[in-house]
């Protein structure tokens, strides 16, 4: 990674899954002792439903890695669903977080609370409702599928005052393919192998990767991408 950071010029934030706080605190020192400031913030989880808890918790990893804080509302892979009103209270007491990534099952409506809070909000969960999430007051997209530049696109075309919908339409099928099923790391993964940014698609132990059946999908989704690229 530490080749990555030196040859683009990009943005790059690591994300840091687990939800035990001293596992998040050493992982968190780790990347400050890899990458120092070749980083700027990290991602991380929420992962508690009390308000002490989450800014404890929070607050530790800031501390002791010396980043700023993204922090990642997506029950699904944590089963931590926290009250939106105590997330607003959160993040209106810290100092840590610069944004809130909103992956709850209800985002758009959560991305509306935290907005009107003043706390700023990136939609995720694909980009799929990326125009609903504009207008609930997200101030960014951002999502981990194959084809971010229709990410890019739909910002572009919400800002020029066009359509957010209308600009990501032609990729939501195959968002729906990334991001819907339990394989859908490794169906990212492959896909991105496939556009020569990573040299595999392996998946880490416990994670589903690609399978040949899916090669029909894979192939007729992902051809027009490849195409224009």
């Amino acid at each position: 990674m530490n080749h990555a950071l030196d040859a683009v010029d990009a943005v790059v934030m690591p994300t840091i899954m687990s939800t035990d706080r001293p596992t998040a605190v050493a992982e968190a020192i780790e990347y400050r002792r890899a990458f120092g400031s070749k980083l700027s913030h990290l991602m991380l989880p929420v992962t508690a439903v009390e308000l002490r808890s989450v800014q404890d918790h929070v607050a530790a990893v800031a501390e002791s890695s010396g980043y700023r804080i993204t922090l990642q509302d997506y029950p699904r892979p944590t089963g931590v669903h926290v009250d939106v009103e105590v997330l607003c209270a959160a993040l209106t007491s810290i100092d840590v977080v610069d944004a809130v990534k909103e992956e709850a099952p209800e985002h758009t409506e959560r991305i509306r609370r935290l907005s009107d809070a003043g706390i700023p909000t990136i939609g995720g969960l694909g980009g799929a409702r990326a125009e609903h999430d504009l207008a609930a007051g997200a101030c960014g997209l951002a999502a981990g599928i194959s084809v971010p530049q229709v990410l890019a696109a739909a910002l572009d075309a919400w800002e020029r005052g066009a359509s957010a919908a209308d600009a990501i339409a032609p990729a939501l099928e195959l968002i729906a393919f990334e991001t819907s099923t339990s394989q859908s790391v490794g169906i990212r993964k492959e896909h991105w192998r496939r556009q020569g940014i990573i040299p595999n698609a392996v998946v880490r132990r416990a994670g589903a990767g690609w399978s040949t059946d899916l090669e029909t999908r894979t192939s007729s989704l992902l051809a027009p991408w490849l195409t224009d690229s």
